[in-house]
């Protein structure tokens, strides 16, 4: 069996300090998930597998009125496939990236392209009951 590439994480910076903690978002299976990030063209996320280790980074161009092409969806930088699970937008008036309609392949750890990006883990949600 082939061994499977992993992305290297050299600073993940949690709040407005290095070193602060990452905050978590639990979200459920076909539900919405909002997390403040500051508005930029483009967002990476870092995805999890079944074992809960980090192993795809994706980024995703939002479209807009500069971008109307090659944007809306995940893209793996390792392997260059798509993913559509969840609609990821912006909400301008809350200053928030959404994911409406979250699968599987969406919960992992988001920030904003760039250096000095705010992190945010995005877990599933227990079941309740």
């Amino acid at each position: 069996m082939k061994p499977t590439k992993k992305p290297v994480l050299v600073v993940v910076k949690g709040g407005d300090r290095v070193g602060e903690p990452v905050p978590t978002y639990l979200a459920e299976i076909h539900g919405k998930a909002s997390f403040k990030l500051p508005r930029v063209a483009q967002y990476i996320r870092f995805v999890k597998n079944e074992d809960n280790e980090f192993f795809d980074q994706q980024v995703i161009l939002l479209c807009g009125a500069k971008i109307q092409t090659e944007c809306g969806f995940w893209k793996s930088l390792q392997t260059g496939k798509v993913y559509s699970e969840g609609v990821t937008s912006y909400d301008k008036n809350k200053g928030a990236l959404v994911i409406k309609n979250m699968g599987p392949g969406d919960f992992g750890m988001y920030s904003s392209a760039g250096v000095g990006g705010k992190f945010y883990n995005v877990q599933e949600k227990p079941a309740s009951g």
